[in-house]
């Protein structure tokens, strides 16, 4: 089968600082073209595609052009994987860490949409679920909780809450789960 996922291209902010830091000091001069070159493209870039929607964003239009694009290319995907005899799954997860901060939060402009998915998700609530510099991706830790929580949707075919809670990140492996 296929596991599909909501978008996750929220910009980490410390990405750049630390490119146009290794540019200055280990490059030297490619760091002037290639800001010439990122200039362009964050120029052009725009007019070719819409950014993707943010999974856990609660303001805006629920009509939104980059909402509707998203969810349309999910769906046409689901009924290309389903038509070609696959099995396939929809997993969740918030996009960054303060994002998992927020607490519970009304995702069912996404789930709504693609109800005929099983899917499950993970909140990733606590720090220890999320990777110690690179806090827009999920922890050796949270990727195991997330497979957790999705092992049973895979094997079961029904779906799950959409963000749960459990297991802990802070489990110890082959301990199993455990209550934070």
């Amino acid at each position: 089968g296929v596991l599909i996922g909501l978008p996750h291209n929220a910009p980490d902010p410390d990405v750049p600082a630390r490119r146009k830091a290794w540019y200055r000091t280990a490059r030297g001069a490619p760091y002037f073209g290639a800001r010439i070159y990122l200039g362009l493209r964050r120029l052009i870039l725009p007019l070719s595609r819409p950014r993707y929607p943010d999974l856990l964003q609660t303001d805006g239009d629920d009509g939104d052009l980059q909402y509707r694009m998203t969810t349309a290319d999910l769906k046409a995907l689901a009924a290309d994987i389903r038509a070609r005899g696959l099995p396939v799954w929809l997993v969740l997860w918030p996009n960054d860490w303060q994002a998992a901060q927020t607490g519970a939060v009304d995702i069912s402009r996404w789930t709504k949409p693609l109800e005929d998915l099983p899917m499950a998700g993970h909140a990733l609530t606590q720090r220890s679920c999320w990777g110690h510099v690179d806090t827009w991706h999920p922890s050796e830790a949270g990727y195991r909780a997330i497979a957790e929580v999705i092992a049973p949707v895979m094997a079961g075919g029904t779906g799950s809450p959409a963000l749960v809670t459990d297991p802990s990140c802070s489990q110890v492996p082959g301990d199993g789960p455990t209550k934070p």
